[in-house]
């Protein structure tokens, strides 16, 4: 199963462009923002990934974090890094990211950066 034929779930801290783009890829994504659900306690939005059976989108390592320590068992989560990063540098992450043949077992976290111009990402299968 590739990337792109999951649902997800956007944390706060994506921005609108990226939400756009994402929505531009036809991809089923459920903001966080938009549904009016800002402040939601992180522990909350990860029960309602589980509920849906969705990838978390995040800029926010508590997620992973949380994932590891509290048992919770969401399909999975990608991480950009570091946080706070533009949206047209996220833009860019999540396009190599979403190409890129990984292969994914789930549970699954990918932590996704850019370094000096070029994406890395990291796979960890749980």
């Amino acid at each position: 199963m590739e990337l792109t034929d999951f649902k997800f779930i956007t944390d706060e801290n994506i921005q609108t462009k990226v939400i756009d783009y994402l929505t531009i890829l036809g991809l089923d994504i459920f903001d966080i923002k938009q549904m009016g659900l800002q402040g939601t306690p992180d522990h909350e939005i990860l029960d309602l990934a589980v509920q849906e059976n969705r990838i978390i989108l995040t800029q926010d390592s508590d997620f992973g974090t949380d994932f590891f320590t509290s048992g919770f068992r969401a399909t999975g989560i990608i991480y950009i890094r570091p946080g706070h990063v533009n949206s047209s540098e996220v833009i860019k992450i999540l396009d190599t990211v979403l190409n890129e043949k990984i292969d994914l077992e789930i549970p699954f976290i990918i932590v996704a950066e850019l370094i000096k111009n070029k994406v890395k990402i990291r796979v960890r299968n749980l």
